[in-house]
């Protein structure tokens, strides 16, 4: 294919055709490409010292890639690095979800009094999420407040709430919002029978008695300030 005008040390000719032929294309002042004649299934091309160029273009492919590697790596260390805790309220109000209206009021009057207060409202959407956060509020809290009726002591989530709450010694206030028989039974007859509640079943659920949430007060600002 390409003829060269050095002799042939094969054929003894210059510009050798010889199809089985080696020839000698001058690429560079100090380099050759050597090629065979056919560009068959067989056929090669070599250049001296290509092993060593493609080390060092290997080296140099990874010198460049280094950046990448520090860019991934300061990624990874933000994502596997704990943000700051959050602040979270240092009561916690359990309680079943046909009592919320009632207890979103006594939630204010407890903040109105100075005490910071967690309840899920349905923010969070439930699943995992919802079973950490709650997880979470009570661990941090210094008291729970558990507003207990029949549907209350029947509910699985209530009953998991009082149980890690007792599990982990928190101070736990009942507020009976129904007549029950004290304490009520089933699951949380054992946690609550060691307690003492505050009675706010007479009373229209949108009124709490200005002397039980006194008593209610008192009990939580005893165990915030320890």
């Amino acid at each position: 294919m390409f003829g060269s005008n050095k002799v042939c040390t094969k054929h003894r000719t210059q510009s050798c055709a010889h199809s089985d032929c080696t020839h000698f294309l001058p690429i560079a002042n100090d380099g050759k490409l050597i090629c065979t004649k056919t560009f068959g299934a067989r056929s090669r091309l070599e250049i001296p010292g290509l092993e060593e160029w493609r080390g060092s273009a290997r080296k140099i492919d990874e010198l460049g890639s280094l950046p990448d590697v520090h860019r991934h790596q300061n990624s990874e260390d933000k994502i596997d690095s704990p943000s700051a805790p959050a602040v979270r309220p240092e009561v916690f109000i359990s309680y079943q979800w046909d009592l919320q209206d009632t207890v979103k009021l006594l939630k204010n009057k407890l903040e109105e009094s100075g005490f910071q207060c967690w309840m899920d409202i349905g923010q969070m959407g439930g699943g995992d999420s919802m079973y950490a956060e709650i997880d979470a509020g009570i661990r941090a809290s210094k008291v729970v407040i558990c507003c207990v009726t029949e549907r209350y002591c029947k509910s699985e989530m209530c009953q998991r709430e009082v149980t890690l709450a007792d599990t982990l010694r928190k101070p736990v206030i009942p507020i009976l919002f129904e007549f029950l028989n004290w304490p009520p039974a089933g699951q949380l007859a054992l946690c609550f029978a060691k307690l003492l509640y505050i009675d706010m079943s007479q009373s229209p659920a949108s009124i709490f008695p200005e002397d039980k949430l006194q008593e209610l007060f008192l009990k939580v600002k005893g165990h915030v300030e320890r």
